[in-house]
Order: C-alpha cells, then sequence, then structure tokens
C-alpha cells in the first residue's frame, strides 16, 4: 500500500491506526503545505520502506520512535521547520540508504551513531544550525556517495576517517566552522566530483596530491585561510568547470599548467597575494562565464581566448599596483 499526495495544504493529521495501515510501505506528502508535527505513533507504521515529507512545514522534534521503521529505507524531511536535535535513533535504521534533513532548525551534534548506517548513500544535513565536530563514525558509511553538511555551525578539523569513504562522489562542507590544516587525504577519494569547503578557517597550503582527483568537476576554496602558492598539478584536473579560492591568503604566480583547463565556467582567484599572467587558455573552451581576479597583483594583458568568449557575464579585474 502506498499513500502519495501532492499539492495538499492542511495540518497533518497522523494518528496511525496500525490495524488499518500496517502494509503501508510508502508514505510521500512531499511539496505541500502540511503543518503540525511528526506523532511518535508513527512507530506503528512497521512496512513502511520510504517516508517522504520534503518542502512543508512541518515542526517539532523528529521523534525517537523513528528508529523503530527497520525496514525504512528512505528518511526525507528537507525543507520544512523542524527543531530538537538528531535522534540517535536513526543509527538503527540499518536498510536506510538515503537521509535527508536539509534546510530545517536542527540543533545540537550529529549523534555518532549515525555511522551504524553501513548501507547509506546520500546524506544530507546542510542549512541547519548543528554543531560539535564531525564525527569519527561517519567514516564507517563505505556506500556513502554524497555527504552534505553545509551551512552549519560545525566545528573542528576534518577526521582522517572520512577518507575510508571510497565511493564518495561529492563531499560539501562549506559554510561552517571548521579550522585545521587542508586534509591532504582528500586526494584519496578517487571517485569525488564535486568538493566545496568555502567559508572555513582551513589553514595551510593546497597539497599537490590534489592533483590525483582527475574526476573532480567543481573545487570551491574560497575564504579560507589557505596560504602558499596554487600547486602546478591542479592542471591535472582537467575536467574542472569551477575553480574559486578567492579570499585567502595565496602567492607566486598562477602555474601555465592550468592552461590545461580548458573546460572553466567559473574562475574566481581573487583577494590573494597572487602575480604574473594570467592563464591564456582560460576560455579556450568557450564555456567561461565567470572570471574574477579583483585585488590581486597579476600584469600582462587579458587571456586572447577570452576575446571571443561569447558566454561571458561577469569580469572582475581590478588590479593593485
Amino acid at each position: 500500500m502506498e499513500a502519495l499526495v501532492n499539492g495538499l495544504e492542511s495540518t497533518v493529521i497522523m494518528s496511525w491506526e496500525a490495524s488499518l495501515l500496517k502494509s503501508l510501505t510508502k508514505l510521500s506528502f512531499f511539496n505541500n503545505s502540511l503543518t503540525g508535527s511528526i506523532p511518535a505513533s508513527i512507530r506503528n507504521l512497521s512496512s513502511l520502506t520510504i517516508i517522504n515529507f520534503f518542502e512543508n512545514q512541518l515542526s517539532g522534534p523528529i521523534p525517537q520512535e523513528i528508529g523503530q521503521l527497520k525496514s525504512l529505507a528512505e528518511l526525507n524531511l528537507g525543507i520544512n521547520h523542524l527543531s530538537g536535535t538528531i535522534p540517535a535513533s536513526i543509527g538503527l535504521l540499518s536498510k536506510l540508504t538515503n537521509l535527508t534533513l536539509g534546510e530545517n532548525n536542527i540543533v545540537g551534534s550529529i549523534p555518532g551513531e549515525i555511522g551504524r548506517l553501513k548501507a547509506l548513500t546520500v546524506l544530507n544535513l546542510y542549512g541547519n544550525q548543528l554543531t560539535g565536530t564531525i564525527p569519527k563514525s561517519i567514516g564507517n558509511m563505505s556506500s556513502l556517495t554524497v555527504l552534505s553538511l553545509a551551512f552549519n555551525k560545525i566545528r573542528g578539523s576534518i577526521p582522517r576517517e572520512l577518507e575510508q569513504l571510497k565511493s564518495l562522489t561529492n563531499l560539501y562542507l562549506q559554510h561552517n566552522h571548521l579550522t585545521g590544516l587542508f586534509p591532504a587525504f582528500i586526494a584519496n577519494l578517487s571517485k569525488l566530483t564535486e568538493f566545496g569547503l568555502n567559508k572555513n578557517e582551513i589553514s595551510g597550503s593546497i597539497p599537490h596530491e590534489l592533483g590525483q582527483l582527475i574526476s573532480l568537476e567543481h573545487l570551491a576554496l574560497a575564504e579560507n585561510h589557505l596560504s602558499g602558492s596554487i600547486p602546478a598539478s591542479i592542471g591535472n584536473l582537467t575536467s574542472v568547470t569551477y575553480f574559486s579560492v578567492f579570499t585567502n591568503n595565496l602567492v607566486s604566480s598562477i602555474p601555465p599548467e592550468m592552461n590545461n583547463l580548458t573546460h572553466m565556467k567559473n574562475f574566481s582567484v581573487g583577494g590573494n597575494f597572487l602575480s604574473g599572467y594570467f592563464p591564456e587558455n582560460i576560455c579556450l573552451g568557450g564555456q567561461l562565464m565567470w572570471f574574477e581576479a579583483s585585488d590581486s597583483y597579476f600584469k600582462g594583458s587579458i587571456p586572447k581566448s577570452m576575446k571571443n568568449c561569447s558566454t561571458l557575464i561577469a569580469v572582475l579585474l581590478m588590479v593593485i599596483n
């Protein structure tokens, strides 16, 4: 049995009768205007495999009783007004493959019990008020492909245990309060296509090992405390379309190897201490939309490849003399 509803405006009333709904497997009220809270009695729906309340107006905490739904494979409560903490009982949902709690008002730390979810492929906790540190137990989630903890208040360093997530393709840690040196072990996540670390307090240099991530398309490291130079190995990332390192403490020139990055759409390097010349082939692929190199010490002419770059939307080139 399935309950799939779209376009509903109402207060959600869930006084479940297990005798009537014991065979219900899918409960989907996504993209409605439901209000109210998720009742503890949801535990009675023991056959549920999917709960999808994405984009509603639900409030209140996530009930601990949700951990009793042993068949649950998808729990999507994103874009609501849920509050309270993430219940540790979620770690009991051994069949869960998708946990999405993004864009709510959830507080507290990420419970270590979440690392028990060995089948989980997607963990979206972005856009909450989460604090504390990234639990080391996340490294046990060997099936994870998407990890999004962005737009929270998470502190501390990035645990080395994340190196164990060999299936990871998307890692979003931006807009937190993360500290410590740039995690060179990220280079061991060979399937990574998108990595967001901007708007944190990460220090140290960009490791040359990052050039091993040949599948990388999106690299966002802006607004940290990074120093040193841009490693020449970045030129190996020939699939990169988004490269952002603005507002750091980077020095020296842009390595000529970056001329290999001919699929660039967004190139933002301003607000550093970079000098020398721009990459000549920056728009050779004819896809560049955003070129930002303001508050820097560059010299020479605008790259020739930009002259016929019809895709350009913005060019910011204020140079410090």
